[in-house]
């Protein structure tokens, strides 16, 4: 309670532990929490906030000599980055300051050590500090940085570097997935998608569990199969409990990562490896059928699967079946429209929308997957509709044509609370595309094809969507490739990033962004070793 009692803001959750907690019971400083008869933490804060009872401190029986306590923050936080002693490259021994939450110009000739001071220096050392920080075991996977060439960095905050790299993503970012907008678009289709029949298009219609009794006996009269209730699917992890579980039911075989396995107490899977586990109920034909598919729905959340000899399958829901051709889907989830995972990639082009292998850097050698059409998903995933539209039809379109398509959807009342927040989320990202002239792009199109001035503001735009504060982001001359038209969209948007309170240090030559810097540094006077020097650090005026 020392410390409790010393905060600026608590929140105290309970009231108990365990099963009886996880509500927030009373919020605010110490005093108004201490006032909250319903916190445990309030009646205990109250008393030492007093220094009553018990909690009333002796007084000293020794005279002793009396020491002054430091403030904490007698320092006070830096409110600048400060640099001693620089010899990276060129630079000669500078000592610098860098203001924090200001938009920093750093400018010179060409050859002056403006990067190496940006990117060799500072994000270099952000970095090294943060690898620093992980466990020993993580980092002896990870590329240690070695410490620049410098006496000492203070006030350095997190460090975010956008360059310009035109190789920066692979052929399985596009520029949906770069920006995220692609995972708010699949949190969207999971939760309020319409699943599609994906041979004829119809509508999947709930059924009832007797209806599902008479097609099971219509299509597998006499025929050998086995009877599964999807358990798992594409989760990593032991999955310990879910064959414990099973034991305990009398089900003693499952099909494991397509495999029939008998399970036995202490199974347990690989961890770090996406498992599927259907659990084998029964077997057909069954004498009652009924109780056997009554189980079957019970295990598998409303579904269940018709494994056969061939090893074809049939999925029965409750949720859905297809009206004209019998076809049911299992329910939907996030990972149907990734195309980074197993459960939703196109399995003829793993994925990646294209087949063959690229010759050089323009994917020469390689053609639409003629399975998927260069959408990358199964038919699974590209028949669920969300307001008439699947998600292929969304991320062909240009980010501005995608923008006024999802201002237009509308939704059933019960279904807003879910829908509000992520298209809002939609329009916020797409919107911070089109202020950036971005406009123009498919979100579908793939990232190892951006240039490097759109591969940069690309990444600009995901950051400016994050609404994170307390960064130091380091650019490298944005504006280069941009239109005088987009030099002031682009340093508005680094305006607000700044505005957030983040410090921006941008690399530059532009007059205009020179201009609209709050503070500019400037090195030289000359380039190779006539340079590494601070001819001049100030604002505009000075």
């Amino acid at each position: 309670m020392d410390v409790v009692k010393t905060a600026d803001w608590v929140i105290d959750l309970g009231p108990e532990g365990g099963d009886a907690g996880g509500r927030v019971v009373a919020t605010g400083p110490p005093a108004e929490v201490a006032k909250n008869i319903k916190s445990h933490t309030g009646r205990f804060l109250k008393a030492y906030l007093k220094k009553s009872g018990r909690l009333k401190r002796p007084p000293s029986s020794s005279p002793g000599v009396a020491e002054s306590t430091a403030s904490f923050n007698a320092a006070g936080i830096s409110d600048a980055i400060t640099i001693k002693g620089a010899r990276e490259h060129n630079l000669k021994d500078i000592n610098l300051t860098v203001p924090h939450n200001q938009l920093v110009v750093l400018t010179g000739v060409s050859g002056s050590g403006k990067s190496t001071l940006a990117f060799d220096i500072l994000f270099a050392e952000g970095q090294r500090r943060y690898l620093e920080s992980l466990a020993p075991y993580v980092r002896q996977y990870m590329k240690i940085l070695e410490r620049p060439e410098v006496d000492l960095v203070t006030g350095l905050a997190p460090t975010v570097a956008i360059e310009q790299r035109t190789s920066y993503a692979s052929r399985r970012s596009t520029v949906a997935t770069l920006t995220e907008i692609y995972h708010y678009l699949r949190l969207l289709y999971s939760k309020l998608g319409v699943q599609h029949c994906p041979g004829c298009g119809r509508q999947l219609r709930a059924q009832t569990q007797a209806a599902i009794v008479d097609q099971i006996r219509r299509r597998y009269p006499r025929q050998a199969a086995t009877v599964l209730a999807p358990k798992v699917f594409g989760r990593k992890g032991f999955h310990k409990e879910v064959i414990a579980r099973a034991l305990k039911k009398g089900i003693t075989k499952a099909r494991i990562d397509g495999k029939i396995t008998v399970l036995k107490e202490g199974l347990a899977l690989s961890r770090y490896h996406e498992h599927n586990i259907d659990l084998v109920i029964g077997r057909l034909p069954a004498k009652n059928l009924e109780t056997l598919v009554d189980a079957a729905l019970n295990e598998g959340n409303g579904s269940l699967v018709i494994l056969d000899r061939r090893g074809n399958e049939d999925v029965f829901s409750i949720h859905g079946i297809c009206p004209a051709c019998g076809i049911g889907l299992e329910s939907l989830d996030p990972r149907l429209f990734s195309f980074n995972s197993q459960q939703g990639a196109c399995a003829q082009c793993s994925g990646l929308g294209t087949i063959g292998e690229a010759e050089d850097k323009d994917n020469a050698g390689t053609r639409i997957c003629p399975r998927c059409s260069g959408s990358r998903l199964k038919p699974e995933a590209l028949a669920v509709k969300v307001g008439h539209y699947g998600i292929w039809d969304l991320v062909q379109k240009p980010a501005r044509d995608v923008y006024q398509t999802l201002k237009k959807l509308t939704f059933r009342p019960h279904e807003n609370p879910v829908a509000e927040p992520i298209v809002a989320e939609l329009l916020t990202r797409l919107a911070l595309l089109n202020q950036l002239g971005l406009s123009y792009l498919s979100l579908a199109r793939s990232g190892d094809t951006l240039s490097g001035g759109e591969a940069q503001r690309i990444r600009l735009a995901a950051q400016l969507g994050s609404n994170l504060t307390g960064v130091c982001y380091i650019l490298d001359e944005p504006t280069i490739g941009l239109h005088a038209r987009d030099n002031r969209i682009l340093i508005d948007a680094l305006k607000t990033l700044r505005d957030r309170g983040n410090t921006i240090l941008v690399v530059e030559h532009d007059e205009e962004s020179i201009r609209a810097a709050d503070t500019i540094i400037d090195l030289g006077p000359g380039a190779g070793q006539d340079g590494g020097r601070v001819v001049a650090a100030a604002n505009l005026r000075n």
